[in-house]
């Protein structure tokens, strides 16, 4: 009699535990997010003619920015990208005026097609250990600039025509395979980086930025 209480009990506690995993199993499940790997998932229409580029979901929720730079946290990688650009030969950190305080250009995650400011971001996400990197621009980098080109690499050696893809209308998108050897061996130093503008090749390297109009990461 004992020994069938032992082994009902022995049951009971097998079922308890088997419940427990599926109870536990569900709400994990339901909790973590899904992402794709289609740029048009990234993209988030808010009101105001606002397109959002989610970093988070572009890089599976291992990147985000924060004005300055991009932060970039994984098991193995935690490293951030810092942000740049050129207005006409100027420099610049997030934002660029005229004489008269009128935005001319910004490094965001918002952009806002046709109003006459120059927007973009670039986001650098790792797959399988290797860097790649997505750049975003508006409708107003395309009427400003319809043939522009991306250099990047340790020296820039590296360099391609931007093609303007559009994910959503006013937003067109391009990308590259980051050159891995601008990290150090723990990703948490970069040399270079990746630029989008009205520049030219130089062989190896870049020409002509002193007058350009770039969006840049580093």
């Amino acid at each position: 009699m004992k020994a069938k209480k032992k082994r009902w009990l022995f049951v009971l506690v097998i079922l308890f535990i088997i419940v427990l995993v599926v109870v536990i199993s569900f709400f994990y499940v339901k909790k973590v997010p899904k992402y794709s790997d289609d740029p048009k998932t990234w993209v988030e229409e808010k009101e105001g003619n606002i397109n959002k580029i989610n970093i988070e979901k572009a890089t599976e929720g291992k990147g985000y920015f924060n004005v300055n730079n991009q932060q970039y946290k994984s098991l193995s990688i935690n490293t951030a990208f810092g942000y740049d650009g050129l207005y006409q030969g100027f420099i610049f950190k997030n934002k660029y005026y005229d004489e008269n305080g009128r935005l001319l250009m910004e490094i965001t995650q918002e952009l806002v097609p046709n109003d006459n400011i120059l927007q973009g971001i670039i986001i650098e996400k790792f797959d399988d250990g290797k860097p790649f990197t997505y750049i975003f621009l508006d409708e107003d980098w395309k009427k400003q600039f319809p043939s522009i080109n991306v250099a990047w690499g340790k020296n820039y050696q590296n360099f391609k025509k931007f093609d303007f893809k559009k994910v959503i209308e006013g937003v067109y998108m391009d990308w590259v395979e980051d050159d891995f050897e601008r990290f150090n061996f723990d990703l948490g130093i970069t040399q270079g980086g990746v630029m989008v503008g009205n520049i030219v090749n130089g062989g190896v390297g870049v020409l002509g930025v002193g007058n350009a109009t770039v969006l840049a990461l580093h």
